[in-house]
């Protein structure tokens, strides 16, 4: 739950000091996009790897930058029609 609300937070916040254009609409797509994403990442994380090592290698890049960058993206081809 942590994970998730700082992360939208964090995102939000990001943005807008750097004056990034949707840094509200990303947030917003990132909240929405982190509770299905976490839930299959750790499903697959669970199903793929009993290495502990690995699992603590991938979850953080897992679990966080790589929706972020979705959410990002996701806004950025809505808003300016590329990315």
């Amino acid at each position: 739950m942590l994970l998730w609300i700082g992360s939208v937070i964090g995102a939000g916040i990001g943005l807008r000091i750097r004056s990034y254009l949707g840094s509200k609409t990303t947030a917003l797509f990132l909240a929405i996009l982190m509770v299905p994403w976490t839930l299959v990442m750790l499903w697959l994380l669970d199903k793929i790897t009993d290495n502990l090592v690995l699992l603590m290698i991938l979850a953080p890049i897992l679990l966080t930058a790589v929706p972020g960058l979705l959410a990002r993206g996701a806004v950025l081809l809505i808003r300016t029609k590329h990315v």
